[in-house]
C-alpha cells in the first residue's frame, strides 16, 4: 500500500485555496481487498477534514470514494491487482479510481434495481452525489472520475 500527497497552487477561492495551505491532493494504491475500502476512506477523509470541507461534502464525497472503491475492488482480476484512488481539488473535488478490471458500459439505469437485488446501485448513488461521472478504459484499465461542485460547500 503506497499514499502520496502533493502540494500544488491553488486556482481558485474557498477550499481550493486552502488546500494550498495543506496538501492538494491525495493518492493511495491498494489491493484489491474488502479491507483495503476503509483505508481509502479513512484517507480521504483525514485529507476533506484537514481542508476545512463542509461536512455535507464531505460525506458525499466519501460515498462516492466507497462506492467507486468497492465497484474496483469487485471488479479486479485477483485480490493482487492494484486499485489507485486519486483525490484532488480544482473548482471540484475531484475522485478518480483507477482499475485493472474490464470495463464496463457506463450506462446509468433509470430506475433502481430491485430491493431484493445485492448489486447495482453504486453507479446511481455517485451519479446522484456528483456533478459528472466519466469513464475511460485505456492499457487494460479502466478508470472512474467523478467531480463533486465546491459550489455551496465552504471551508469551516
Amino acid at each position: 500500500m503506497a499514499a502520496t500527497a502533493r502540494d500544488t497552487p491553488p486556482h481558485d477561492d474557498g477550499l481550493a485555496t486552502r488546500a494550498a495551505a495543506t496538501v492538494r491532493s491525495v493518492e493511495l494504491r491498494v489491493g484489491a481487498r474488502t479491507e483495503s475500502v476503509p483505508v481509502v476512506r479513512n484517507l480521504v477523509a483525514c485529507w476533506l477534514e484537514a481542508l476545512g470541507a463542509e461536512r455535507r461534502l464531505i460525506e458525499d464525497v466519501l460515498l462516492v470514494v466507497t462506492e467507486l472503491t468497492i465497484n474496483a475492488v469487485e471488479a479486479s482480476p485477483s485480490p493482487d491487482a492494484e486499485v489507485t484512488v486519486r483525490a484532488w481539488v480544482d473548482d471540484d473535488v475531484v475522485v478518480e479510481v483507477d482499475d485493472e478490471g474490464a470495463g464496463f458500459t457506463p450506462d446509468i439505469p433509470e430506475t433502481p434495481p430491485s430491493p431484493r437485488a445485492r448489486r447495482g446501485r453504486g453507479l446511481m448513488i455517485v451519479t446522484a452525489l456528483t456533478d459528472g461521472v466519466e469513464v475511460e478504459r485505456h492499457d487494460g484499465r479502466t478508470r472512474v472520475t467523478a467531480r463533486r461542485a465546491i459550489a455551496g460547500d465552504h471551508v469551516a
